[in-house]
């Protein structure tokens, strides 16, 4: 972002992560990552825990916007808001997450096709 707004580093280069890290460090900052958690934000295993489903679960109900959370770096590590009541039951059947309607009237996983 500060490359973005044409800032330069004191040696007159573009910022870099390694730039902004050692920036950071010298004046003794906060990384995203600690400034989140201080917001109350949970970390991917605590929300699993507390909501007893697995790390898998926790992500894809993220993915299908059921679980607010916040990406803290650029390697896709998320914080998550913690969560509410209105969640889907714990082994509640996973098509009705879905996003939108079955495409090409594809058979569900319940049906048998038989071919003689």
């Amino acid at each position: 972002m500060l490359s973005e707004k044409g800032l330069r580093s004191a040696t007159g280069r573009a910022f870099t992560r390694m730039i902004v890290t050692k920036i950071r460090r010298h004046h003794r900052l906060k990384d995203r990552f600690q400034r989140l958690r201080e917001t109350g934000l949970l970390t991917l295993h605590e929300v699993a825990r507390r909501l007893g489903v697995t790390v898998g679960t926790v992500k894809q109900w993220r993915r299908l916007g059921l679980l607010p959370a916040r990406p803290y770096n650029d390697n896709g590590q998320y914080l998550y808001h913690p969560p509410d009541e209105n969640l889907p039951a714990k082994g509640h059947h996973k098509r009705s997450y879905q996003l939108g309607p079955s495409i090409g009237g594809h058979q569900s996983a319940s049906e048998v096709q038989y071919e003689a």
